[in-house]
C-alpha cells in the first residue's frame, strides 16, 4: 500500500470520527432539550395549579441542569414573568400602609434588613426596633407575612400605631392635669403630626381642642372675678391690650410692649401693675390694683363678669328665698332622676295643679290657650331638679323671656329675679355636689316664652374679632360661599329649628340670626364642608347643635339681620336713618366675602338654606333695595327735625296701636287683681319680684 492511499484511510477515519462525535452530541442535545421542555411544561403546569413552590424548584433545576438549551432560557424568562405577576399580586392583596411614624419605620428596617441580607426577615423580632425596651410591648400588634420566593411582604402595625397614640394622649392627659400645659401641648401635636391615620387620633385631637377650651374658659373665669373696682390704669392697659390683640392676633408676652407705658403719665406705674401671657393665646392675668391705688382715682365698680357672678354657696351675694312656690307645689323638695318636675297651673287658682310632668328642659312657647288648656295670660308654672357638679365649676344661666316675670333659686337663694337689675345671663358658681334647682314663673301676656338652660360660658366675640379670625385665617379657608339664615324665632315649642344644608360643591360660611333664642340643629346629609358658623340673636340662649368638630363656632355679640328679605327703615329726631336689613354689607365685611344666598321666615319649623341664590336677578333686587336705602337716608338728613320714629313711605297707624295698648292695658288691669290669690298662697317671697 502507498503512502497516499495510507494517508487517504486515515482522513476517512478521522471524519468517521468527527462525524460520530457530533452525531452523538447532537443527539444527547436534542435529548437534553426535551427533557427540558417537558421539565418546562411540568413546571409552567405546577404554577397554572398553584403549585408554586413545585414549579419554583423545577424552573431552578432546568436553569441548573439545562443550562446550554433554549428551554432554559425560556424557563429563565417564563419564572421572572410569573414571579413579577405573583409579586404584584401579592403586594395588591396586602396593601402596606405606612401613614404613621411607627409603621413607617418598622417598613424602612425591613428594607434595611433586606438590603443587607438580600431576604426579608423571617419575623419581626430579627428587627432593631423590636429589641429597643420601649417597643418591644408592640411586637404582637403588629401581623407580617414573606411572601414566598423572598419577593414581597406583607405589615400591618395599624394597632400598634392606635397603643402607641393611646399610651401619648394618656401621657399628655397626665401632663395637662400637672398643670405642664406646654409640655402636654406638645405631646398633643405629636400625635396629630406623627399619627395622623388613627382613630385615636381624633379622639386626641377633640380632648387637645377640649383642653385648650377648658383653659380658655378659666382664664375668662379669672379676669371675671377679678376685683370689680376697676381704676383709670386698669382701664387704660386693658384698652390697650385690646388694640395690641386687634392689631397683632396675639397677646403682648410682657406690658412693656404697649406704648400707654411709654408715655407719661402712665410709664411710672408700670411696676404697680402685674401682668402674664395666657398660654395658646388665651388672654392674659393683669392686677393693676397697686397702679390704680398710686393714682388715688377709683371709678368705681363695673358693670362686668364679676358683679354678674352669684356664687351658690355665698349668702352675702344671694339673697335667701323665705318664700317659693315650691312650699305651695313641692314642700318635700322631690326631684327626678333626671330633668326636671314641671307644674302648671292657673294663677286664679294656684292651689289646683292643671298639669303635671317631668322635662328634659325648661323651655316652653305657646299662645291663647293650646298649652293644657291654660290661658297663656294666667299661665304659671315652677319646675325642680337637680344639678349634679362632680367639680367645683362655673356655670352660664341663660334666660329668656318675653312679657313674664320668673325667679330662679338655688339651694334655697335666688340667684336671678326678673324683677331686678340682674344682668340676664348671671354667672353661677357651683361648688362640687348635688345642687337643688327651682325656677318660677308667672305669665301676663297672651303668648308665653321662656327658657332656662346652664352653660359653660360663652364669651361673645365683636365684630372685629370676628373679621380678624376670616382675615388672619384667609389661606386655610381658601374659597367659600357665605349662606345667610335669619328668623324672629324658632315654629317648635323646644325651640329647635332644624337647618337642612343643601348640596353645595364649595366649602360655605353660615350667618345664622334670630331675635328670640334658638336651637340651630345642623342637618348636612350632603357633607359639605361647612368652615365657620357665625350665629347672634337679640335674646341670650340661642346655641348650635349638630355641626361637626372641624366647623368653627363663632357666637357674635349681636343680633346681625332681620328674616325679611327687603329693608325697614325708620327716620330718628336726629337725622338717623335706623335700618333692619338682611341684605347688608355687614356680611362682606364680616367674612371677606359676598352673600351667596340666603333664607328667611318668621317662626318656621326647618329652613332649607340657601333657599335663595343671589343671581343676576336677585342681585338687581339688592340693588334696588340699596338704591332705596339711600334715597331714604338722604331724606331723613334733610328732615333731621321730624318725629322719632317716623316711618318713611308707611302709613300712620297710631288710632289704631291705641287701640291695642288700651285692651293690653285693661287686660293687665284684670291680670293683677287676679293675682292677688297667688301672692296670698306662697307669701311675700315675690312681693318685690312683682
Amino acid at each position: 500500500m502507498t503512502k497516499q492511499k495510507r494517508l487517504i484511510i486515515i482522513v476517512i477515519a478521522i471524519l468517521f470520527v468527527v462525524n460520530s462525535i457530533f452525531l452523538y452530541y447532537g443527539y444527547r442535545h436534542k435529548q437534553l432539550e426535551l427533557s427540558a421542555r417537558k421539565q418546562l411544561n411540568t413546571a409552567m403546569q405546577f404554577w397554572d395549579n398553584s403549585r408554586l413552590s413545585d414549579a419554583n424548584q423545577l424552573f431552578q433545576q432546568i436553569v441548573s441542569n439545562y443550562a446550554d438549551t433554549a428551554a432554559a432560557t425560556e424557563a429563565i424568562n417564563a419564572h421572572q414573568t410569573r414571579l413579577q405577576k405573583y409579586k404584584q399580586a401579592f403586594t395588591k392583596q396586602h396593601v402596606n400602609q405606612f401613614n404613621n411614624a411607627f409603621s413607617q419605620r418598622v417598613g424602612e428596617q425591613i428594607e434595611q434588613y433586606h438590603q443587607v441580607n438580600h431576604v426579608y426577615p423571617d419575623k419581626l423580632s430579627l428587627l432593631k426596633i423590636f429589641q429597643q425596651p420601649e417597643y418591644q410591648q408592640y411586637l404582637d400588634d403588629c401581623t407580617y407575612k414573606k411572601s414566598l420566593f423572598n419577593v414581597a411582604y406583607s405589615l400591618d402595625c395599624q394597632q400598634a400605631d392606635e397603643e402607641i397614640v393611646k399610651n401619648l394622649m394618656q401621657q399628655a392627659i397626665r401632663q395637662w392635669e400637672k398643670g405642664e400645659f406646654l409640655t402636654a401641648d406638645k405631646l398633643f401635636k405629636q400625635i396629630a403630626a406623627e399619627y395622623p391615620n388613627t382613630q385615636t387620633t381624633a379622639t386626641a385631637a377633640e380632648t387637645h381642642r377640649a383642653k385648650i377650651e377648658t383653659y380658655k374658659q378659666t382664664i375668662t373665669q379669672q379676669n371675671a372675678l377679678h376685683s370689680p373696682r376697676v381704676g383709670r390704669v386698669t382701664q387704660r392697659v386693658r384698652k390697650q391690650l385690646a388694640k395690641f390683640y386687634h392689631n397683632t392676633g396675639s397677646y403682648p408676652q410682657q406690658l412693656n410692649e404697649l406704648g400707654l407705658f411709654r408715655s407719661e403719665p402712665f410709664s411710672k406705674y408700670l411696676k404697680g401693675c402685674q401682668y402674664e401671657q395666657a398660654l395658646f393665646n388665651a388672654g392674659y392675668h393683669l392686677d393693676c390694683d397697686q397702679a390704680d391705688q398710686y393714682l388715688h382715682i377709683d371709678v368705681g365698680p363695673t358693670t362686668n363678669m364679676a358683679t354678674a357672678a352669684m356664687p351658690v354657696k355665698s349668702s352675702q351675694r344671694n339673697e335667701p328665698a323665705s318664700k317659693s312656690m315650691g312650699n305651695l307645689f313641692n314642700p318635700e323638695k322631690k326631684t327626678p332622676e333626671s330633668g326636671f318636675m314641671a307644674y302648671y297651673f292657673d294663677v286664679e287658682e294656684p292651689e289646683n295643679i292643671i298639669f303635671k310632668e317631668i322635662v328634659k328642659d325648661i323651655a316652653l312657647s305657646y299662645s291663647s290657650d293650646e298649652f293644657h288648656g291654660i290661658k297663656a295670660d294666667v299661665f304659671g308654672a315652677y319646675w325642680a331638679g337637680e344639678i349634679n357638679v362632680e367639680t367645683p365649676t362655673f356655670k352660664q344661666l341663660n334666660i329668656a323671656k318675653d312679657h313674664l316675670q320668673a325667679r330662679v333659686i338655688i339651694d334655697g337663694k335666688i340667684v336671678y329675679n326678673s324683677g331686678s337689675s340682674e344682668p340676664i345671663s348671671p354667672i353661677i358658681t357651683f361648688s362640687a355636689g348635688k345642687h337643688f334647682v327651682e325656677v318660677e314663673l308667672i305669665n301676663r301676656w297672651h303668648s308665653a316664652d321662656f327658657f332656662v338652660s346652664f352653660s359653660d360660658i360663652i364669651t361673645p366675640l365683636s365684630e372685629d374679632e370676628i373679621r380678624y379670625y376670616f382675615t388672619k385665617n384667609q389661606e386655610s379657608l381658601g374659597d367659600y360661599d357665605v349662606f345667610y339664615a335669619g328668623v324672629y324665632r324658632s315654629g317648635a315649642d323646644d325651640f329647635i329649628l332644624p337647618l337642612n344644608i343643601l348640596k353645595n360643591e364649595r366649602p360655605i360660611v353660615l350667618v345664622l340670626s334670630s331675635y328670640s333664642f334658638v336651637k340651630w340643629l345642623i342637618n348636612n346629609p350632603y357633607q359639605v364642608d361647612i368652615k365657620a358658623i357665625i350665629y347672634a340673636s337679640h335674646e341670650v340662649g340661642s346655641e348650635v347643635m349638630g355641626a361637626s368638630s372641624n366647623t368653627k363656632l363663632l357666637p357674635a355679640e349681636k343680633q346681625i339681620g332681620d328674616y325679611k328679605l327687603k329693608s325697614r327703615c325708620q327716620c330718628q329726631a336726629s337725622g338717623k336713618l335706623s335700618c333692619d336689613t338682611v341684605i347688608s354689607p355687614v356680611i362682606k365685611q364680616l367674612t371677606g366675602q359676598k352673600l351667596g344666598g340666603l333664607a328667611g321666615d318668621y317662626n318656621p319649623e326647618y329652613l332649607n338654606i340657601p333657599t335663595h341664590i343671589l343671581d343676576e336677578r336677585f342681585q338687581y333686587i339688592t340693588e334696588f333695595y340699596d338704591k332705596k336705602f339711600n334715597r331714604q337716608r338722604e331724606a331723613c338728613q334733610k328732615n333731621a327735625t321730624d318725629k322719632p320714629g317716623k316711618s318713611l313711605g308707611g302709613k300712620d297707624n297710631q288710632l289704631k296701636n291705641n287701640a291695642i295698648l288700651n285692651k293690653i292695658l285693661q287686660s293687665r288691669l284684670a291680670n293683677a287683681l287676679n293675682l292677688i290669690a297667688l301672692y296670698k298662697a306662697i307669701g311675700s317671697g315675690w312681693g318685690e319680684s312683682f
